[in-house]
């Protein structure tokens, strides 16, 4: 009858517009924390080029909470619980900031890309980074693990090329090289997760330290449009 059908008719109005307010809410949420998630890469980016490069220490469990909220939509997105570990000894790093920041967004990028390329989407996401003092107290070991794809072990000289992903892998390596540390891939095989440890010393030395201080300044003045 008709009143029962206007009652039916009023029911689904309500319920359509709580459905639409509920969206408009989740919205603008969304909105907001993309806002603020600008906000903090700003606020990093600022950090990250400081006026006087040459004679900057830094933080590394900072630096390392940087990326991770940098890649904060990323992380959220594929569902990964990461997990980082702190060495309370950790020393204040004298290295080229910003080329070290490269390398970091780089690898925990990689391991987001890896773990939502995994077969078996059922299992939860999974990065561990730990980053320790080394035995002698002069330098600092950085592992990276995640439950990813993975690859095949065969394939590990190749994957430093500089063809091989987009210079990623390869400029890490040349970074940890030129200060005169190192990077470690493992993988037992494919599906199997992949672990990357990058070992650098506290403070590069001779003409390497004079040459990086140079690039990581010039860089500097390339994103502040500062003269030097």
């Amino acid at each position: 009858d008709a009143p029962r059908r206007e009652r039916v008719l009023r029911e689904a109005a309500a319920v359509i517009r709580g459905l639409h307010e509920t969206g408009l809410q989740a919205r603008g949420r969304r909105i907001a924390d993309s806002v603020r998630h600008i906000a903090d890469m700003v606020h990093i980016q600022q950090n990250a080029a400081p006026t006087d490069a040459a004679n900057f220490s830094f933080d590394l469990g900072q630096a390392l909470r940087d990326v991770l909220l940098l890649h904060e939509v990323e992380l959220q997105r594929g569902a990964i619980d990461v997990e980082l570990l702190l060495d309370p000894r950790l020393p204040p790093l004298t290295l080229p900031r910003n080329s070290l920041m490269q390398c970091l967004m780089y690898i925990v990028g990689n391991a987001c890309r890896a773990i939502q390329a995994r077969a078996d989407a059922s299992r939860a996401g999974r990065l561990e980074i730990h980053a320790e003092s080394l035995p002698d107290a002069k330098g600092v070991r950085i592992r990276f693990e995640d439950n990813g794809i993975g690859f095949d072990p065969a394939r590990r000289a190749s994957l430093f090329l500089p063809a091989a992903d987009g210079l990623g892998l390869h400029a890490t390596a040349l970074f940890a090289q030129e200060m005169g540390g190192r990077v470690e891939l493992q993988c037992p095989g494919l599906g199997q997760g992949a672990r990357l440890v990058l070992e650098l010393p506290l403070a590069p030395s001779g003409a390497k330290a004079r040459i990086m201080r140079d690039v990581d300044a010039t860089i500097t003045t390339m994103r502040t449009g500062s003269q030097p």
